[in-house]
């Protein structure tokens, strides 16, 4: 069964410039450490100290995140599409009065 990973503009410098990697996969977990595998500059973008990849990143398999179905162990089929997105820090904030 394959499975699309939409990989963010961010992160595609890890991916050799790929929007799209296609890997099989019976669950979210399996299909992370496949991605690992094959590109394996991701899984320091993705995981933090703690391990945790849905610490620092939010899932979505279909537009449903993966943390309301299961998490890493949510189940993948033929044809899904599991979007990455990273957290994002920085920038400024300014108190308008």
């Amino acid at each position: 069964m394959s499975v699309d990973i939409r990989i963010p503009r961010v992160l595609r410098g890890h991916t050799g410039g790929q929007a799209i990697v296609s890997l099989d996969a019976d669950n979210v977990s399996d299909l992370l450490e496949k991605l690992f595998v094959e590109h394996p500059a991701l899984r320091n973008s993705l995981v933090g100290d703690s391990g945790d990849v849905l610490q620092y990143t939010s899932l979505f398999i279909n537009d449903t995140e993966v943390n309301e179905i299961g998490g890493l162990n949510a189940g993948v089929v033929d044809g899904d599409v599991v979007t990455i997105l990273p957290s994002m820090a920085g920038g400024t904030f300014e108190y308008l009065s």
